[in-house]
């Protein structure tokens, strides 16, 4: 599957779903995408400057700690609800 990923991609299926599908929702997706990229850009940058994340991670009180993995499992959760199919493009859609 990953060899034919990348020897024998066709970018003109991404297109063709376009074409069919409706994009209600790329507003969202994108909007996720924006999110998840500030909090790795952020993240890098603190980390670049010495500051332990993960310790300053773990230094948090537990219930604090809950609800940012139950707000993050929403999240993934969420973005479940934007896709509508799987499509034969992906790299495990026929799996």
């Amino acid at each position: 599957a990953f060899k034919n990923t990348l020897f024998n991609f066709n970018a003109g299926g991404f297109f063709d779903w376009l074409a069919i599908h409706p994009r209600g929702h790329m507003a969202e997706c994108l909007l996720l995408a924006l999110l998840g990229c500030i909090v790795i850009f952020v993240v890098s940058l603190k980390r670049e400057r010495g500051v332990d994340v993960a310790g300053r991670w773990l230094a948090l009180p537990a219930p604090v700690r809950a609800c940012a993995y139950i707000v993050w499992g929403f999240f993934v959760a969420v973005s479940f609800f934007f896709t509508s199919s799987a499509g034969g493009m992906f790299l495990y859609a026929n799996f």
